[in-house]
């Protein structure tokens, strides 16, 4: 997609969890990517 992925700041994230589910974040700074990585990581542990 434009603007994200490499050579780029942004980018798009989609997050799967084990039963299933998916989460999807759309174009956003990496460091935003991160933090919605980790939020979700730990919220669901």
């Amino acid at each position: 997609d434009k603007g994200a992925g490499f050579g780029y700041d942004t980018n798009k994230v989609t997050i799967l969890s084990r039963d299933g589910g998916k989460r999807a974040f759309g174009l956003q700074t990496k460091r935003e990517a991160a933090k919605n990585i980790i939020d979700t990581a730990f919220a669901s542990s």
